[in-house]
């Protein structure tokens, strides 16, 4: 059994869609499709959200980064180290340095003392880069607190929610607000799945207007670079399509999903299994959850390698330990939860559809 398999629209799901582009001969560079997809993502989050489809979320955070600081290169970007390698690949491509902090016990979202100890101990600082860990929602009041810092230290804040488009925080809001900017992903593993692509949300139109521009080389009304150079980071009609059939119905991808997710729980968590607080309207891309010990979750890697279930560790190699940020500008800031995390978490797969001989089969590993 696969770790993730994916479920993307059919073309002849997409057709009606497709069809405006062909009767117009626009198949990319800000086509109609485009533009209703945007619009769309932008409603589905709030009336006053911008949204700015991209080619895929790397892109999607490089291009936020780019549009909110003017910080020249060299300056330091404080993230998480347990977060996925894209985040950490983002600040050196822009010209930038990771600063590692550590994440809470209990919700596994950047804790803001951590970040605070940071910036404190940290010269020249460009952005912070917290993250949605898993595509869960943070704790508003954690939100609040990174935003706070934010404006303490005259930073931009860029949330990377690439997991999390759909994700319901306890306050009942969706992702899509936080930030300066926040960033998600919609890769073919992502429950918002086109293939390949991604979106820029904020709430400042003037920003997304910034993030559109340097997504099309930089390119002024007059397709003059005037400002800054950009690149090209667009996406096209085709997979703008997609994504306007994947909203159609993705209110309900997200109930089963989470109907999924919580099934396994209730599996797991009998055998001592912990899972991340706050989680239960996550987007749920797969079920992280915490062994005992480094040798329970071994054990249990092993049990589903011999029913050749696959089963993935996700984040069991932090930034800070890849050899290609081992040089990155570190301020000393202790990470024990990453670690400890780090050495304990076992992902278990959620699909988009899933029979109950699946989930019994994934179910049977809890013991």
């Amino acid at each position: 059994m696969r770790f993730q398999r994916p479920i993307l629209p059919s073309l002849h799901e997409a057709q009606g869609y497709w069809q405006s582009a062909e009767r117009e001969q626009w198949f990319s560079n800000d086509g109609q499709l485009v533009r209703q997809f945007g619009s769309k993502l932008g409603q589905f989050v709030g009336e006053d959200i911008h949204a700015v489809p991209v080619a895929n979320a790397t892109m999607g955070l490089l291009l936020a980064l780019r549009a909110s600081t003017q910080a020249p290169p060299g300056h330091a970007v404080v993230l998480p180290s347990y977060t996925f390698a894209a985040t950490g690949t983002v600040v050196k491509w822009a010209g930038y340095e990771p600063v590692f902090v550590d994440v809470d016990r209990e919700h596994w979202h950047a804790d803001p003392d951590s970040m605070r100890e940071a910036l404190e101990g940290t010269q020249k600082v460009a952005a912070l880069m917290p993250c949605s860990t898993y595509g869960s929602a943070p704790p508003p009041e954690v939100v609040r607190e990174w935003a706070a810092l934010a404006e303490e230290f005259s930073l931009p804040l860029i949330v990377d929610s690439a997991a999390g488009f759909g994700s319901v925080d306890s306050e009942g809001v969706r992702l899509g607000r936080n930030g300066d900017a926040e960033v998600f992903s919609f890769h073919a593993t992502k429950p918002f799945a086109i293939g390949e692509g991604g979106a820029v949300l904020t709430k400042d139109e003037e920003l997304a207007d910034r993030v559109r521009r340097l997504s099309n080389f930089g390119f002024g009304p007059d397709r003059v670079v005037e400002e800054e150079p950009g690149l090209n980071a667009k996406m096209d009609e085709l997979h703008a399509a997609l994504g306007l059939v994947v909203l159609e119905t993705y209110l309900d991808v997200l109930k089963r999903r989470r109907e999924y997710a919580d099934t396994l729980i209730r599996d797991f968590a009998t055998q001592g299994y912990a899972f991340q607080a706050g989680a239960d309207s996550s987007a749920r891309q797969f079920l992280p959850a915490l062994s005992s010990s480094t040798n329970a979750r071994n054990a249990l890697l092993s049990r589903a390698r011999s029913r050749h279930v696959e089963l993935r560790t996700y984040f069991s190699d932090p930034l800070h330990q890849m050899p290609a940020f081992a040089t990155a500008g570190r301020t000393g800031v202790p990470l024990p939860v990453t670690h400890e995390l780090a050495s304990r978490v076992i992902c278990l797969p959620v699909y988009s559809q899933m029979d109950a001989s699946v989930l019994a089969r994934i179910g049977s590993l809890a013991s």
